[in-house]
């Protein structure tokens, strides 16, 4: 009612002034009411109508407008007939059969237009004024109608009517409302005859007479229609709402607020106005494209004041990204196509008070005249140029034209979907859970990978916005062509074939240009090198080969991201906002070198992190990073400027282009944008924002953190020093190499300990192997820039042994955060957590926990038994004594138990399978993993049968298992157990299966 209120104030004006200028030149002879006195009642009564789906809020503002009337007359009559509620409870049921009956209805038609209201009404809970009930009762009217001219009743019983039955307008208002009074008066009589203790029968005439005041509110048309609608995206909505908007509003389904941008406009009036706040997807995203189309069949747009996110200071004001705007209904195609409307582009502001300033400063100037860098003018035909017709009214005319001068990116390298597993936590593996050794690298095609071993390939899948290179961190199981995956996704869809969600496999493998199809930090393409299948949030276009370094040069641009903004200003760039980038018609050889220089720069950074396979070590000073990151900003711009040349930008474009990206907010996602699912991981995963590893500053602290951490995979056999193409082989001579094994200092087992009276002492190693790598006083300050000042050993220990906290002050949080909750390196720790020792996963066996148990545990229980016997003479006479006897007994309970746990484990059938993941490899060890709850959670989804299609599922619950790969193909499949699974009649094999490894 806060429109209503202001609506009310600008009609007592208008009435003032028609009363002080009746019957001069240009005005009514008579003014529509004869004193002041007269004009809170005539608003009331002809110029203010409301309709809301809550009754609380409809008296409400039934009330508030009371007393706006009756504070501009407290005498004037005041009527709520025009506030009603849209919500109509049921109506149908034993009272309406009852009515009916008892009613005596003045013509049969009445009683069919009466239950086809309640009929209707029966959805007013969701739909609200969405129901088209006046459309359905004016169709209900011609078909009887057409009944009454068949059997030759051309009146329908209705004297008063004439042959032309509801031929125009006003005939067909007059049959309303002769219907409302007619069925108003029945009710009447029927309350009066039911008795007034009768409840139910009161509640039906209340809702009845509620139906036909909303239906006579939906007869009418106004010159005003505005609202501020119920934002609610089709993921949100209840099946019903979600089957009714399918019916009724296919182009707006995606969210209520677009139905009611639809339903708004139907209640014009010829030249009306609709005047709405919104979400801003509508003006952009493909899926509102037709509603865009049929807007600008009617309307033209008047005044737009576009917000962006922040206006609302409610939950995530990002969220809410907004858009106000006035548009008028308009029959002349000419005039809606020509017509210039006025927009005011408020989306920079931080908030909602920043917002109004700006505006108030655009409309100043805007009405004085003057030009303003918030104010712009568009016409509808400037946006038809656009693919799509989004209405980027901000765009300048010259970027306009290259739409429609210029071939689209599509037409180079049409962007293609990918694959969506359907369940990615048992397809999908961060790649360091397998191994690298058991992963396909150069794999061209899918028929090779019919031709060896591996089960897991490279997997492109999006990430945080990282140009030129980068974000490879995951694999999926593709082998024998998926054929695992494609007997789980075939009948997902009723075995209708499982390329709906396995989509273009004739590009996987190929090389090609991808992007994150979410990101809330901008768009950024980066080259996919080949070897990759690609996913659906990893989407890439593929252009020839020699191609490659000019789309790259042309997505990593201000122009593109200016139009990729324009053409759609949320986080997810669809391939169809790619395809309509325009193409410049030159190439430009310059620009292949820079790009490839681009790459290999952003490539070096790659070589750096030990989160990659192609890691090297880690950078070797941060001054390094920094000139690299620098020079990669020259090259950029050199890119930039060649490719503006390329497109003709003027300086005057590239103005427009800058100010609009420079200290841009971020978009950030809407509700209603198609695809938004999110990344569901197993207990403990992390969404693609975790794991997005976007390049940044490189602090000293850091990078001191990653050369310790490098020294921990060498000492537990991860890292292999000097080994050609070697993952962390390292810069460095072949002396250190030499060194590093003539030491030792590499457990062969993968075991180490944090004990300084063990020789496979983690901290001791860490520190020699730093010593040899950087040199001893090199390796203290690279301690010491990482963990502080004090002594280096003693800060290693301290780091090693400590579990909570922030990640600089406690390796397993660090490690544990690097890896994105999936760390290759595990603490087993005993109960008391007095004892650690770190197992590198791929290195674990069949026998590592009997190994450990056998050769290291025990060994240290025999070892605190011996000093505690050393102690007990002592400690009679000496407190010191006294007090390390008392830690020994502790530490000597401790291990027992956890020799104990251990033993558990082990006489409880653990076997490791690295082909589950880190996470469900780990979740039988939960009880030797405190520090690492996760695994807790993930073992009691594996009770409850969440992943049967695991190994461990299967070693722990076989009979449980089978039965479900008896109902489940693609868990047979997954086991070896196809006999056990009826076969599929939309899905066969079709190939061979792992003939032989890569390289072989």
């Amino acid at each position: 009612m806060h429109f209503g209120l202001v609506a009310f104030d600008v009609f007592s004006e208008m009435y003032k002034e028609e009363l002080a200028h009746a019957g001069q030149p240009g005005w009514p002879e008579k003014a529509s009411v004869e004193k002041e006195e007269d004009i809170p009642s005539a608003i009331v009564a002809n110029n203010i109508h409301g309709i809301d789906i809550d009754l609380r809020a409809v008296q409400l503002s039934a009330l508030t407008l009371f007393l706006k009337a009756r504070g501009g007359n407290p005498k004037c009559f005041f009527s709520d007939r025009n506030l009603v509620c849209a919500n109509i409870e049921e109506m149908t049921g034993g009272r309406l059969e009852e009515f009916v009956e008892s009613a005596e209805l003045q013509n049969p038609v009445y009683e069919r237009m009466l239950r086809t209201l309640a009929r209707k009404l029966r959805d007013s809970e969701n739909m609200g004024s969405l129901l088209r009930i006046e459309q359905d009762l004016k169709g209900l009217i011609f078909q009887e109608r057409a009944r009454a001219k068949t059997t030759g009743q051309k009146t329908l019983g209705f004297a008063e009517i004439a042959d032309e039955f509801f031929e125009d307008d006003e005939t067909m208002e007059r049959f309303f409302e002769t219907l409302e009074e007619n069925v108003l008066e029945k009710l009447d009589i029927f309350i009066r005859n039911t008795g007034k203790r009768d409840a139910l029968s009161r509640h039906f005439v209340h809702e009845t007479t509620k139906g036909l005041c909303f239906l006579a509110l939906l007869r009418k048309q106004y010159d005003v229609v505005a609202t501020n609608p119920p934002y609610l995206s089709n993921r949100k909505m209840n099946m019903r709402l979600t089957e009714l908007l399918e019916e009724g509003y296919t182009e707006c389904k995606l969210d209520l607020y677009a139905a009611f941008i639809k339903r708004c406009g139907e209640l014009l009036s010829p030249s009306g106005l609709m005047a709405m706040l919104t979400m801003h997807s509508f003006m952009f995203i493909s899926s509102y494209e037709s509603l865009r189309e049929n807007l600008g069949k009617e309307s033209l747009i008047e005044v737009m004041a576009h917000f962006g996110g922040g206006l609302f200071s409610v939950g995530n004001p990002g969220t809410l990204q907004t858009t106000a705007f006035v548009l008028r209904k308009e029959a002349d195609e000419k005039k809606r196509k020509e017509r210039e409307g006025v927009f005011f582009r408020l989306v920079k502001g931080r908030d909602g008070e920043e917002k109004r300033q700006s505006f108030e400063e655009a409309v100043a100037a805007y009405r004085s005249g003057e030009p303003h860098r918030l104010v712009f003018s568009a016409k509808q035909a400037d946006f038809e140029a656009v693919p799509g017709r989004p209405w980027v009214y901000w765009m300048p005319e010259k970027l306009v034209q290259l739409f429609s001068e210029l071939e689209l990116i599509a037409s180079v390298a049409q962007p293609r979907q990918g694959m969506a597993t359907a369940d990615n936590k048992r397809f999908l593996r961060k790649w360091w859970e397998v191994g690298e050794s058991k992963i396909g690298f150069d794999i061209s095609s899918c028929e090779e990978t019919k031709e060896v071993d591996e089960r897991w390939f490279p997997y492109m899948k999006g990430g945080g916005s990282l140009p030129w290179y980068g974000n490879q961190e995951y694999c999926v199981n593709y082998q024998n062509d998926g054929y695992e995956l494609k007997a789980w996704a075939d009948p997902l869809y009723g075995n209708s074939g499982w390329s709906r969600i396995i989509k273009s496999t004739d590009k996987y493998f190929r090389p090609g240009v991808t992007w994150s199809d979410v990101s809330s930090k901008g768009f950024a393409a980066r080259l996919s090198p080949g070897g990759f299948i690609h996913d659906v949030k990893g989407m890439t276009c593929f252009p020839e080969r020699e191609d490659i370094p000019f789309v790259l040069a042309l997505l990593n641009s201000r122009f593109a991201q200016f139009v990729l903004a324009a053409l759609n200003p949320t986080i997810s760039n669809q391939v169809g906002d790619i395809a309509r980038l325009p193409v410049p018609e030159e190439r430009s050889p310059v620009l292949d070198a820079l790009v490839e220089e681009c790459v290999e720069l952003v490539r070096q950074e790659s070589r750096e992190s030990e989160t990659t396979y192609e890691f090297v070590a880690p950078p070797g000073n941060v001054n390094e990073v920094a000139a690299r990151k620098r020079l990669l900003s020259e090259k950029e711009a050199v890119i930039d400027a060649e490719v503006s040349r390329l497109y003709g930008l003027s300086d005057e474009d590239l103005a427009a282009i800058d100010g609009e990206l420079s200290d841009n907010a971020s978009p950030v996602d809407e509700e209603g944008l198609p695809g938004g699912e999110k990344e569901e991981g197993l207990p403990g995963g992390e969404g693609e924002e975790d794991a997005a590893v976007v390049a940044g500053e490189l602090s000293v602290e850091e990078w001191g953190r990653r050369w310790i951490s490098y020294a921990v995979g060498i000492a537990l056999g991860r890292f292999e020093v000097g080994a050609e193409n070697g993952l962390g082989r390292g810069r460095f001579d072949s002396s250190v190499a030499e060194a590093l094994k003539e030491n030792r200092l590499a457990a062969p087992d993968g075991i180490l300990l944090n004990d300084p009276e063990q020789p496979l002492d983690l901290a001791g190693r860490v520190r020699s192997i730093l010593d040899l790598l950087l040199g001893e006083s090199a390796a203290a300050e690279r301690i010491n820039s990482a963990l502080g000042s004090g002594s280096p050993q003693s800060l290693l220990r301290d780091w090693f042994g400590r579990f909570t906290g922030q990640p600089a002050a406690s390796f397993w949080k660090h490690h544990f955060q690097t890896y994105r909750k999936r760390p290759v390196y595990w603490p087993l720790q005993s109960p008391g957590r007095k004892f650690t020792v770190w197992l590198f996963h791929e290195r674990l066996t069949g026998d590592t926990l009997y190994s450990l148990r056998n050769a290291v545990v025990e060994p240290r229980v025999r070892l605190a038994e011996r000093r505690i016997e050393d102690l007990k003479g002592p400690a009679e006479k000496e407190r010191a004594a006294r007090q390390e006897l008392e830690r020994t007994r502790d530490l000597a309970d401790d291990l027992r138990a956890f020799s104990a746990g251990i033993k558990s484990v082990t006489d409880g059938g653990y076997t490791p399978r690295i082909d589950d993941g880190v996470l469900l490899n780990a979740a039988p060890l939960r009880s030797l993993l405190p520090s690492w709850t996760e695994t807790k959670k993930a073992w009691e989804s594996l009770e409850r049968g969440e992943y049967d299609w695991a190994h461990q599922a299967m070693d722990f619950w076989p009979e449980r298992v089978k039965a479900a790969c008896r109902a489940n193909r693609s868990f047979a499949v997954a086991h070896g157990l196809e006999h056990l699974a009826p076969p599929s009649p939309a899905f066969s094999d079709g190939g061979k299966r792992g003939r032989k490894r890569k390289g072989s």
